[in-house]
């Protein structure tokens, strides 16, 4: 995984929006500080997240797997086979 994509953070709100947003690093100077946007819902009773991009640089879906869930904490993960 490139270091700019590292510590990238993705904020979900509780009315179903989310945004990914560049923290330090960057690929480029020029980088915008919020590089997706979206909706998202859960799927499959709560035990998969799935993400509606609708701004950015790849538009479309992607489901994620929510190993943690509570009222203060959503924690999601993804496998990559690359």
């Amino acid at each position: 995984m490139a270091t700019w994509y590292k510590d990238d953070q993705y904020v979900y709100r509780a009315k179903s929006s989310y945004e990914g947003n560049t923290c330090v690093s960057k690929c480029a100077a020029s980088d915008l500080q919020i590089f997706s946007t979206g909706t998202w819902r859960f799927k499959t009773n709560e035990t998969i997240v799935e993400r509606i991009i609708t701004s950015g640089v790849c538009l479309g879906t992607a489901d994620f797997n929510v190993p943690a869930l509570s009222d203060s904490e959503l924690k999601i993960s993804l496998e990559d086979d690359v």
